[in-house]
């Protein structure tokens, strides 16, 4: 896969983790919930990104489906 799909699912494994993270207290809320804002909160852009970049590459448009689908994660748009 290319660099950049392989970045994406990277830093959308981080937001899983992140998001499944429990906040005990303050600081680790602030910590959370600036990773979120990080790793998640962009994924779904980047990943029409990529899905728009990539149309024309069968191999990889269909491996960012398929990923999309398994991870429950939407393009933007």
């Amino acid at each position: 896969m290319p660099e950049d799909v392989r970045k994406l699912v990277d830093d959308y494994d981080t937001c899983e983790h992140f998001a499944g993270e429990e906040p005990y207290d303050a600081d680790r809320r602030h910590e959370i919930e600036v990773a979120v804002a990080q790793f998640c909160t962009p994924a779904p852009a980047r990943l029409a990104k990529l899905m728009q970049q990539y149309r024309n590459e069968a191999h990889v448009s269909q491996w960012l489906r398929q990923y999309a689908r398994q991870a429950d994660l939407q393009p933007a748009g």
